[in-house]
């Protein structure tokens, strides 16, 4: 397998040095550090039981966003957003609810951030993103992997995969079993896409000229999606393309969510672009792509902006201005306060 890292943070080695963790700390917070050295587990795993068709990038901006994926792994069976996390505790994942058992009031309540939330919002972006670039994923696999060995998750039919500590080599293998769709150049045009995204396209839609007609054609959509959701087969509880299953529904999930779209095979999606690949591209293998993708710029210019960043001055938000300025207030009154009790009482070894 091979890896790219994104971070400005790590060095050549994927060593994290003490300026680098207490910068990345001040700028992500507390929790920084144990989810880089989550990152660094689940990379170790995955080595050992990933060949090189397969390509790991880390810590990679959505091109036009604010979100920062942890881990994307781009396979010939397709890509994955890996959500790694060292928290420790009982859980459970219920639809897209994250709750925690609560050990006083003997029953699991709901807790934040929604770890299950947050990976199925980084996949949906990363997918919007690369349906815009023109590439038509079915899907993209949102993971949740637990690298802290004491951490027990209950799942219920929960919106994201769970994969606790000692079944990561089980999903890497498990991964490995399904059908191709994509090929080395596949994953070439995607890296390329993630480095130097093209300039998305807008759809400017046109005013209704008759609005009876449009009321018309309103009420015979909702029509249609009534009888549509009315015939649909009731959910299964299956998460996704990684649940192990017969070959039939494999073959159902290459053909798309709805099982109408054509099956996806290797090459299918350069064909599929709106723009057609790079000549240079197309030339080079997956590997080589990977080895330019490692020097491509950190910050891809903006193709639509999806979210606000908060305010930051000098890489630190407001609430993290606040949080040193009350570190400095306590620190500057306790040294006040052993002046004071020197004048008062005098030297305590005097």
């Amino acid at each position: 397998m091979i890896v790219i890292e994104r971070s400005t943070f790590r060095d050549e080695k994927g060593a994290i040095s003490l300026d680098a963790r207490l910068r990345g700390t001040l700028q992500y917070g507390l929790r920084w550090y144990g989810e880089m050295e989550a990152q660094q587990g689940v990379t170790q795993r995955l080595l050992k039981e990933l060949g090189d068709e397969h390509i790991l990038v880390r810590n990679q901006v959505v091109p036009g966003s604010d979100v920062i994926i942890p881990m994307i792994l781009l396979s010939p069976q397709g890509v994955c957003v890996i959500l790694p996390t060292p928290i420790r505790g009982i859980y459970r994942a219920k639809l897209d609810e994250w709750l925690v058992f609560d050990g006083s009031s003997r029953r699991f309540k709901r807790v934040r951030p929604n770890l299950q939330g947050a990976a199925m919002t980084m996949a949906s972006q990363l997918l919007r993103f690369l349906k815009g670039q023109g590439y038509p994923l079915p899907e993209i696999e949102a993971v949740l992997i637990f690298t802290n060995p004491r951490t027990h998750v209950d799942t219920a039919r929960p919106s994201v995969r769970i994969v606790l500590a000692d079944a990561v080599d089980h999903f890497a293998s498990n991964l490995q079993q399904f059908p191709a769709i994509m090929d080395g150049e596949d994953i070439a045009a995607v890296l390329e896409s993630l480095s130097t995204p093209k300039a998305a396209e807008v759809v400017i839609e046109e005013p209704a000229v008759n609005p009876e007609a449009a009321a018309a054609a309103l009420r015979a959509e909702e029509a249609r999606r009534a009888l549509a959701e009315a015939s649909a087969p009731a959910p299964t509880g299956k998460t996704g393309p990684l649940t192990l299953a017969e070959p039939e529904e494999i073959e159902a999930w290459a053909a798309g969510p709805s099982g109408s779209a054509p099956r996806l095979k290797p090459g299918a999606l350069r064909a599929a672009q709106k723009a057609p690949v790079s000549p240079s591209a197309a030339s080079r293998s997956a590997s080589q792509v990977a080895e330019a993708f490692v020097d491509a710029p950190l910050a891809p210019p903006e193709i639509r902006p999806l979210a606000k960043s908060r305010k930051r001055r000098g890489g630190i938000t407001r609430r993290q201005w606040v949080i040193l300025l009350a570190i400095l207030v306590i620190g500057e009154l306790i040294i006040l306060g052993a002046f004071a009790y020197l004048i008062v009482y005098g030297s305590p070894f005097g």
